[in-house]
């Protein structure tokens, strides 16, 4: 299973159809492109800052290895490494990009393909307003201390996947 990152723009409301047409999903997971061709995915993104961080970071690798002498193949290693960490952040990259924009970041949902996840995080957003309708179980009992310790962890609330 792949995890998504959801975006959604920020006038988009939970329970509402409003805005979902600009949700923008983010596989969270290694980007080969980012990797092998990082200045030019960097450009596709439109991650400026990024860019610019890369970059730097390149002049920076490249000119420290030159004054202390390295040979080549080390060089080659430091911008193998840089790439690779690009793969690996890639995800978290565009979804720091998206969030600049104005595109908050909303859920992280689980999933085979980017479609069934589209799938439960819209069951999920659209019935947030059914829930809020409802009258909830903690508003049904007493205000009265309760006989049971507090209980501390996560569990999932029910009709949620």
């Amino acid at each position: 299973m792949t995890s998504y990152l959801v975006h959604v723009p920020a006038t988009a409301q939970p329970g509402a159809m409003a805005g979902l047409d600009g949700a923008v999903f983010v596989k969270d997971r290694f980007h080969w492109l980012a990797f092998l061709f990082p200045f030019l995915w960097l450009i596709y993104r439109r991650a400026w800052l990024a860019l610019l961080a890369y970059l730097v970071a390149v002049v920076v690798l490249i000119g420290l290895a030159t004054l202390a002498g390295l040979p080549d193949q080390t060089q080659s290693l430091g911008l193998l490494v840089l790439h690779a960490a690009l793969g690996v952040f890639a995800g978290d990259i565009r979804s720091w990009t998206l969030s600049r924009r104005g595109i908050r970041l909303v859920d992280v949902v689980s999933a085979e393909s980017e479609d069934a996840a589209a799938r439960r995080f819209y069951d999920r957003w659209l019935s947030t307003a059914v829930q809020a309708r409802q009258p909830s179980a903690a508003a049904a009992r007493p205000a009265g201390p309760s006989p049971y310790p507090p209980v501390v962890g996560l569990f999932p609330e029910a009709g949620r996947s």
